[in-house]
């Protein structure tokens, strides 16, 4: 049987986090150059980052929040233009204050709004994945 380790991947990366409140709105910011279209923060692992490191730097550059002790909820192939390997985490804890310098907005948001643009399928996937819908 052949198994392929996600980790391993010779694929670009990318990372999210999912950070939903009690009342269910999930933190979303607008994607650069579209500030009607909504994501999860993350993005692309640099080069001789780890993903975890990755992750709370776009996070904090995003939203200004500290992410710490991130915990993995998924991961996942994404096929496209160019396939990549998205990790969706989750915040055990966070620190800071909500606020960027970067040309976005960040908004509290209903999942639904997320379901739309060039992530709906991967962030379906993982609201499925985790319960949200």
């Amino acid at each position: 049987m052949y198994h392929w380790d996600v980790d391993q991947a010779p694929l670009p990366r990318a990372v999210c986090l999912l950070l939903r409140r009690a009342d269910g709105l999930i933190l979303a910011v607008s994607r650069k150059g579209d500030r009607t279209k909504f994501g999860l923060p993350g993005g692309k692992v640099d080069p001789g980052e780890t993903d975890e490191e990755a992750l709370v730097r776009e996070v904090r550059e995003e939203t200004g929040l500290v992410v710490i002790n991130p915990g993995l909820l998924l991961s996942r192939v994404c096929k496209g233009e160019t396939d990549y390997l998205s990790k969706a985490y989750y915040a055990r804890e966070v620190s800071g204050e909500i606020g960027t310098s970067e040309p976005i907005d960040i908004q509290w948001v209903a999942p639904e709004i997320l379901l739309a643009g060039p992530f709906g399928e991967f962030n379906e996937f993982l609201f499925r994945h985790v319960g949200i819908m």
